[in-house]
């Protein structure tokens, strides 16, 4: 197993990938749930996918729909990949049963952490399918040639991250969670 030590500006972790599966660099951080703009559905052409790495060949910029690493590497990943906007609006919800509205846009998502009686915290972020492709035509091409079930994990694993995001800022336990409401148009669910 290879390595990718992965920097941003939010967190430093390392994966482990198994460069005989041949996959490109996009798709393994997809795997590990960390999100790369692949606009043009990871055919090398809106370049919005381009991330610095240094590997045994040096350090360089790399188109990561394209790149399938060789070696252990370390990936610098800027925040114009990590488009996540979080706060914590109120806190106080001692007695009340906490759950989450959750809005999912064909290019971004937010998700607000509500009580009975006001939104406690929210965060915005990019819909992770976008790695799939920047228009919601490229994602249903995707869907039909047989990723969709792909697609839909990693939907989900995202909303539930952020939402345990969420109640740990808020200092709230899984516990006073009760439910998931969501908002989303026809394609998107």
């Amino acid at each position: 197993m290879n390595k990718i030590n992965i920097i941003s500006e939010y967190n430093n972790t390392v994966i482990e990938y198994d460069k005989s599966h041949n996959r490109c660099l996009s798709d393994i951080l997809r795997s590990n749930n960390i999100i790369i703009n692949t606009s043009c559905g990871g055919h090398g052409i809106c370049k919005k996918c381009l991330v610095k790495i240094a590997d045994s060949h040096g350090a360089r910029e790399v188109l990561s729909c394209n790149y399938i690493p060789d070696s252990d590497l370390t990936v610098y990943i800027e925040s114009k990949h990590s488009e996540e906007k979080s706060e914590e609006i109120f806190s106080n919800t001692a007695s009340s049963k906490i759950y989450a509205a959750v809005d999912i846009g064909s290019t971004g998502i937010t998700i607000c952490l509500c009580d009975d009686f006001s939104v406690i915290a929210y965060s915005s972020f990019t819909n992770p399918t976008t790695a799939y492709g920047a228009d919601i035509m490229s994602r249903i091409s995707a869907a039909s040639a047989g990723l969709g079930n792909e697609m839909s994990l990693l939907l989900r694993k995202s909303i539930y991250n952020i939402i345990i995001s969420l109640l740990d800022k808020c200092h709230l336990s899984a516990e006073s969670f009760c439910r998931v409401v969501l908002s989303a148009n026809n394609v998107m669910q």
